[in-house]
C-alpha cells in the first residue's frame, strides 16, 4: 500500500482504503476526485462523503433551480 495526502483536509490515507459507514462497506483505490470542491489532487473516503459529494449534490439542484426559473 501507499500513503496519500487528502487534498481537502490535509490528513494522510491509505492509497487503498476500506471504509465502514454503517452496515455499508467501501473500498477505494487510489482517492477521490475532490472536484468540484478542488480541481486537483485526491481526497479520502470521508472527505468525499462529508464534503464533495454534498457539495457535487448542492451544484445539481442550483442547476434544476436555474432550469425551472427560465
Amino acid at each position: 500500500m501507499g500513503i496519500m495526502i487528502c487534498c481537502i483536509c490535509n490528513k494522510e490515507f491509505d492509497k487503498i482504503e476500506e471504509v465502514e459507514i454503517g452496515q455499508m462497506k467501501f473500498k477505494s483505490k487510489g482517492g477521490h476526485s475532490p472536484f468540484p470542491v478542488k480541481e486537483e489532487g485526491k481526497c479520502c473516503t470521508d472527505c468525499n462523503f462529508k464534503v464533495v459529494i454534498p457539495a457535487r449534490m448542492k451544484e445539481i439542484l442550483t442547476s434544476k433551480e436555474k432550469e425551472e426559473n427560465e
